[in-house]
Formats: structure tokens, C-alpha cells, sequence
């Protein structure tokens, strides 16, 4: 019984010691934030989130010139970590006419803290980081220099970075979007990819099952990425792009745009070829499986195969046109009679040569 006590007795001493020491290296609010990560330094896995507050506090102590927003960009708001400029820089002060601390090449990481704007140049946004060579140090990196979204291939050595290039597009200061292939060995830049247009707010998301440019082996697949932009303003719509990687080169399949105001509307869809684990190759509505079933209409956003053109399913594309008169000149939007308008829908059947869609057949 006595050797059990002092087994218990030993466990728990050590118990407590290992709380001390943790929450050493994490609280200290009563003390100076320097002074506690100086004296009792954690590992970055422990002190990371304590370093993320400790520097946003002293951000908002020392610049009162700034807006600072919690949504646009905050904690890595929809930017990742990784550098798509092909050179940028840490600057002291978010203004490029401040000093340069140190460059970051392309697909660089760098721990983002904050966004903020520069009421005194021109509103630009910036993004407050730690300095890669010193967590405990502050430095600016301008928002449009992150990619927007990373994609990496380990078992084929490449990764995908999108982001904003350099060219403007519109006196908004809009950029055109790009996808860019790289090394993971070197992060050099493969291939490049710039998409048609870009409105106010766009993402990317990619499926992995497309039969388009699977060859002769049926059983493999291609991957997909599909590039959505929209418009926040009125007329309401957006884009969709829809981009193939074949292993060897991006190349697009197709462009859908919608557009609508005041009821009257036109919208196009594009069923694109995607294989399922249990073998079934369906046509699905903007390629978009997390949304392939419908709660409205109680059935599957699919487009059923036609058979009689003799296009195999795996290289069919549907690309669907429906109106309701939003296209009239002589439409008078203050008129709401949109629920009584005619609806026009027309679906072109198109095969995919490997290269660029072939029209086939329309049908309306």
C-alpha cells in the first residue's frame, strides 16, 4: 500500500510540474508580453497562437494611422501563407517607400498576423506578418503579394498557387487571376495560367475525377479546376471557367457566364463528365459534387447522356442556355412581369477532342 502512495505521490508531482511549464510558456498577461517569451521560450508549436496576440497588440499600440478590419484580411482571411508574387518584400511600415527588412522569392512562407490599410497611401491593404528570422519582430507585406489558394501534387512533384498577377484589369485597381504550376524541389515556376476576367469576389476549388483526356484506359481520370468569380454589384452574376490538367498542361474547357436584375435573368451551366467510385460516369452540373443534388427540385443536377450522336459519355459536355427575356432589348425593368416571361432553354451537346470542344448537336 505504501509503495502505491508514493507511486501516486510521484505521478502527481510530475503532473503538476509539466502544467507549470506549460502554462509558463503560455499565460504571463501580467507581465510584460517580451519579457515572458524571452525569459521562458516555447516551441513554435506551443507559442505561436500567444506570439499571433502579442504582436497584434502592439500593432494597435503603435499605429494610429491605420484601419484595421477583422474580416478583410484577418487571420489569414481567404489568403494562405505562401508568397505569389514572384519576388516580394517585408517592409518596416505598410508603405513601400519604407525600409526593406528582407525579400521573399515566390511560394515563401511567412506567418500572417493581421490585414490593415493605409489611410495614407492611397487606402492600399497590407498584411502584418512575424519576420521569418525573428517571431518576436513585425514587418508588412502587401495583401495582393499571398496567393488566394495552394494545391500540391507530393506523388508528382508539383504544387498549383493561384493568385493575382500583376495586371490591371480596370481602374479599381482589379487584377487578372492566375494559376501558376511549380517545382516542389525548387518552387520554379512550370507553367502559367491566366484566367478569362475577374469581377468583384471569385474562389477555386478543384475536382480530381474528370474522364476528359483520360485516353484510352477508362479508368483513369484527369483533374479539374474550376475558377468562379462574381459580381457584387448590380446586375448581379459572375463567370465560371473551367481549366483541365492533363499532367502535361492546363487547358481550358469551357466559360459559362450568368447575369440577372429585377427577376429577369440568363444563365449557363456546364455538365462536365466526372466518374464515381462505383463506376458510373455522370454529366454533372458545373462540375460541382458538393452540390450535385438539388433540395428544390428533389433530384440530382445532372444532365442525362444522350446516346444516339455517338459520343462516348466520358468526352460528352452539355453547356445549357436559359433566359427569361433578359437579353430583350425592349425589356423595361421597372415593368416586374419576370414570372409570367417566356423561359428559353437551348442545350448544345459538345465533344471533347482532347484539345477544345467540338459542337455536336443543339437542342432546345
Amino acid at each position: 500500500m505504501n509503495s502505491f502512495k508514493a507511486i501516486t505521490f510521484v505521478l502527481f508531482f510530475i503532473a503538476n510540474v509539466f502544467i507549470f511549464i506549460l502554462s509558463s510558456c503560455i499565460d504571463g498577461q501580467d507581465k510584460d508580453d517580451y519579457e515572458v517569451l524571452a525569459e521562458k521560450p516555447c516551441p513554435p508549436s506551443l507559442n505561436i497562437d500567444s506570439l499571433k496576440i502579442v504582436l497584434r497588440k502592439q500593432i494597435r499600440e503603435e499605429q494610429n494611422r491605420f484601419v484595421f478590419n477583422s474580416s478583410y484580411p484577418d487571420e489569414g482571411g481567404n489568403k494562405s501563407n505562401y508568397i505569389f508574387a514572384e519576388k516580394t518584400y517585408i517592409y518596416s511600415e505598410p508603405d513601400s517607400n519604407s525600409t526593406i527588412l528582407t525579400e521573399l522569392p515566390f511560394c515563401s512562407e511567412v506567418q500572417r498576423i493581421e490585414g490593415i490599410k493605409n489611410l495614407e497611401s492611397q487606402g492600399e491593404w497590407w498584411t502584418t506578418v512575424m519576420h521569418p528570422d525573428d517571431v518576436n519582430k513585425l514587418g508588412y507585406v502587401r495583401y495582393q503579394d499571398f496567393a488566394d489558394f495552394m494545391y500540391i501534387q507530393y506523388d508528382k512533384g508539383y504544387g498549383f498557387l493561384v493568385g493575382q498577377s500583376d495586371t490591371l484589369i480596370d481602374q479599381y485597381n482589379q487584377r487578372t487571376v492566375e494559376l501558376r504550376r511549380f517545382s516542389i524541389n525548387n518552387h520554379k515556376i512550370l507553367e502559367r495560367y491566366k484566367t478569362s476576367y475577374r469581377e468583384s469576389g471569385f474562389r477555386f476549388f478543384k475536382v480530381y475525377n474528370t474522364t476528359l483526356n483520360a485516353g484510352k484506359q477508362r479508368d483513369n481520370y484527369n483533374e479539374l479546376f474550376v475558377y468562379e468569380t462574381y459580381r457584387l454589384s448590380c446586375p448581379g452574376g459572375g463567370m465560371k471557367e473551367f481549366i483541365l490538367d492533363d499532367g502535361n498542361k492546363l487547358i481550358k474547357v469551357a466559360a459559362v457566364k450568368s447575369e440577372g436584375e429585377g427577376g429577369y435573368y440568363n444563365q449557363e451551366v456546364a455538365y462536365i463528365p466526372l466518374k464515381f467510385h462505383n463506376g458510373k460516369v455522370l454529366l454533372v452540373a458545373d462540375a460541382d459534387v458538393q452540390n450535385i443534388f438539388s433540395s428544390a427540385k428533389a433530384e440530382l443536377n445532372v444532365f442525362p447522356y444522350v446516346s444516339e450522336y455517338n459520343i462516348p459519355v466520358e468526352d460528352m459536355v452539355v453547356i445549357q442556355y436559359e433566359s427569361n427575356g433578359y437579353d430583350d432589348p425592349n425589356l423595361d425593368f421597372d415593368i416586374d412581369e419576370s414570372e409570367n416571361a417566356k423561359v428559353t432553354t437551348i442545350c448544345t451537346l459538345y465533344k471533347w477532342d482532347g484539345n477544345k470542344l467540338i459542337k455536336v448537336k443543339e437542342l432546345q
